[in-house]
Formats: structure tokens, sequence, C-alpha cells
């Protein structure tokens, strides 16, 4: 396993470890707001888990194939076909990306330049979860290099099937 495919994975843990948090958070909201004494941070925290497990996430499901992918055309093909189809959308797919990895890198260093502050209780700096983007993108990069460059054809092309009988 390549070390990038360790780094996604870790941040997949990662962002399982901050979905956790944030039902550990919200059921003790339900708690507290049920026994008639709500909390004031709860769902800021509950949001901002989600925010930044969402990005993470990304990479990971990607080296897992997890994504949506309409193959029902790519059936009518040959394999060698589906194959270079599926690593051209990949590479396709990689400059969007690139695109939302900078404008988010952008995004966060505009709010990291100026001092931008959330208006939630917390009043933490913006950028910090909207690092999340860059972050989440760059890996999910990481992730589609490492999927074009695959070189088990022979494996993509068994998912390849195996999607299509399903």
């Amino acid at each position: 396993m390549k070390f990038s495919d360790i780094i996604c994975r870790v941040a997949g843990v990662i962002a399982a470890m901050l979905f956790t948090g944030a039902a550990v958070v919200i059921t003790y909201e339900a708690i507290m707001r049920y026994s008639g004494a709500p909390t004031s941070w709860a769902q800021d925290l509950a949001i901002y888990f989600m925010i930044v497990g969402a990005f993470l996430s990304q990479a990971a499901v990607m080296l897992e194939d997890g994504h949506v992918r309409v193959d029902i055309v790519l059936g009518f093909f040959s394999s060698r076909f589906r194959v270079m189809a599926i690593r051209t959308t990949l590479a396709i797919s990689l400059i969007y990306v690139a695109v939302v990895a900078w404008q988010g890198a952008m995004q966060a260093w505009d709010s990291f330049e100026i001092g931008r502050k959330s208006t939630s209780l917390f009043r933490i700096p913006t950028w910090i979860p909207e690092a999340a983007i860059p972050v989440g993108f760059v890996l999910l990069a990481l992730a589609v290099i490492s999927q074009i460059r695959r070189p088990k054809a022979a494996t993509l092309q068994e998912e390849i099937e195996h999607s299509l009988e399903i």
C-alpha cells in the first residue's frame, strides 16, 4: 500500500471519529434538552464535526470505489474501452478536484488574512473549518491519482463486471 493511500485511509478513520463525535454530541444535546437544560454549544460543534468529516472522508471512499458511478452504458462496450473510459473520467475529475482544492485554499487563506470569525457561540476563526475543503480535496486528488495509476486493470475490469451484474 502506498503512503498516499495510507494518509487517505487515516483521514477516513478521523472522519469516522468526527461523525461518531457528532452523534455523541447530538445525543447528549437531546438528553439535556429533554431534561430541561439544553446546551448552547452542541449544535455548533456537531455541525463543525460533520463538515470536516465530510471533506476528510471522500478520499477513503474513493479508494474503496464507493462514489456513485453511472455505468449503464459501459456494458455495451469492450472491457478495454471500459477501463479506458473509467480512467479518462477519473482524469477529468482530477481537474475539477484540483480547482476546488485551489479555490477552497484561497477562501480559507482569505478568512485567515482578514481574521473572519464565526457568528456562533464559539467565535472560532472560519479558516479552521474552511481548511477542511482544500485538505479534503487534496486527499481526494491523491486517491484519484492512485485509482488512475492502479496497475490492476484486471481487478478494475472485475469491479466493472460485478457492478453490471447487480
